[in-house]
Order: C-alpha cells, then sequence, then structure tokens
C-alpha cells in the first residue's frame, strides 16, 4: 500500500542536516572480500551542475581479513515527484556527479521503503532497497549477483543524538 502522505515527512527528517553512525557488513559468496564498516555519515544539503538534494558522506575504517582501510563514499540522495529516490555518486572536488540507482518510495504506518534499486556494475548486477525504519534508523540493503561477484552488503544508519 502506497502512503506517501507518511513516507515523504519520514524521508524528509531522516535527510535534513545531521550525523549518524554507520555501521556495514559485507558478506561474499564469490568476488569481493567479506568484512565490515563501521563510521560516521554527515548529511548536507547539496547541489552540483547535474543534481541536487542530499548528500551522505560516509567516512571510517573497512576491516576485512587480510587488512584495515580507511573508507569513505558520497551518495547523492534526491527525492522527485514525491514517490522517487534517486541516487547519484558524487566524487570530491568534482563539479558534476554520476547515476548510480534510483527507485519507488512506498510507506505504510509501519515507516517506508524505497524499492526496485538497480545498478549495473560491469558484468554485475547490484539489486537494492532502501528502509526507513523511523526518524532515527534506516538501512541499505544491496544483493549482487554475476560472473565476478555474489553477495550482500546491507548498511544500517542510526542517528548521534
Amino acid at each position: 500500500m502506497q502512503c506517501l502522505a507518511l513516507a515523504v515527512p519520514l524521508v524528509a527528517r531522516i535527510f535534513a542536516p545531521s550525523s549518524w553512525s554507520v555501521r556495514k557488513v559485507l558478506s561474499y559468496d564469490r568476488g569481493g572480500e567479506s568484512g565490515t564498516f563501521k563510521g560516521t555519515a554527515m548529511i548536507t544539503p547539496y547541489v552540483d551542475d547535474d543534481a541536487s538534494g542530499t548528500l551522505v558522506s560516509e567516512t571510517g575504517k573497512l576491516r576485512v581479513p587480510s587488512a584495515e582501510y580507511d573508507a569513505s563514499s558520497h551518495t547523492l540522495f534526491t527525492l522527485l515527484d514525491h514517490n522517487r529516490i534517486v541516487l547519484r555518486f558524487v566524487d570530491p572536488g568534482a563539479k558534476t556527479s554520476r547515476p548510480f540507482a534510483d527507485g519507488v518510495l512506498r510507506g505504510d504506518g509501519d515507516g517506508c521503503s524505497c524499492e526496485g534499486l538497480v545498478h549495473p556494475c560491469g558484468p554485475d548486477v547490484y539489486r537494492g532497497s532502501i528502509e526507513f525504519e523511523s526518524p532515527d534508523v534506516w538501512r541499505q540493503r544491496w544483493r549482487v549477483d554475476g560472473p565476478r561477484k555474489s553477495g550482500t552488503i546491507v548498511t544500517t544508519y542510526e542517528r548521534v543524538r
């Protein structure tokens, strides 16, 4: 059931400028190296030559069995027509962002989600969703399948108070 009257205000509150703790679990059956990422995410307004919206900038440590790395990512989230969320990669210092995926926003009394995210990466395909559980918790889930990789990535964001 779509109930965008509930979904849009929840997403707007989550994407207001704020700080979040981030936990990411990477589990691969083939290809990538399984591990965890722990860090922080800052949510800020963003505008470039191609798009505008909310920038989610993650920084932290990626731990895999063989090593530990500093890691970061920057993803632009744009709400379109009150029912679509578009994701774009943002490279620090670049004047433009690159398309990543987009999906349909759905909501009910228990929260809302963005479904149908698809991102081709070479011969592999990532399929994902975003679950907005409450104003203080949201989660991205990705499943990658292809000849190079098979696995899941689950990222949980919790608001820092």
